[in-house]
């Protein structure tokens, strides 16, 4: 068997057909197809070519229809507020990291993020806020710590 352009005839056409209608797999039509007619059909040409003549493969004749209930309908959620009522009930972001070296004052973090300073209140002694003084200066593996 030679792999070429296949150009459909009538006959491969109702062949197709019928064997769509005695609801063989595709690949079977493909592999019937081959030895009948000397080409290579593959799966995906099989299909190809059934979809372009309206023909419908077997895994959607007699197939019921599936209605499906909304996921909120499922799960007897209520339903999702609007969405500028979403947007007005979440908390304002936080304030960190906006602040500019300018607006600093001696007792504010000096930890520089994303967005600009941190501008939290330091720890007595220290250039940072707690929460970036334990994530800069961790004590290696059993050692106290000394801050």
């Amino acid at each position: 068997m030679t792999k070429k352009k296949i150009d459909w005839t009538d006959e491969m056409k109702a062949d197709l057909e019928r064997m769509i209608g005695e609801n063989l797999s595709a690949s079977r039509i493909s592999r019937e197809l081959s030895a009948r007619y000397g080409f290579v059909f593959t799966r995906n040409a099989t299909i190809g070519k059934a979809n372009r003549l309206g023909l419908h493969p077997r895994s959607q004749q007699g197939a019921p229809e599936v209605t499906r209930a909304p996921p909120a309908q499922l799960l007897n959620l209520p339903p999702p507020l609007p969405r500028r009522q979403r947007l007005s009930a979440s908390p304002p972001p936080p304030q960190f990291g906006c602040f500019a070296i300018t607006d600093l004052k001696m007792s504010s973090c000096r930890y520089v993020g994303p967005g600009g300073y941190c501008g939290r209140q330091v720890v007595t002694g220290k250039s940072y806020c707690e929460l970036h003084l334990r994530g800069m200066f961790r004590p290696p593996p059993g050692r106290p710590s000394h801050a």
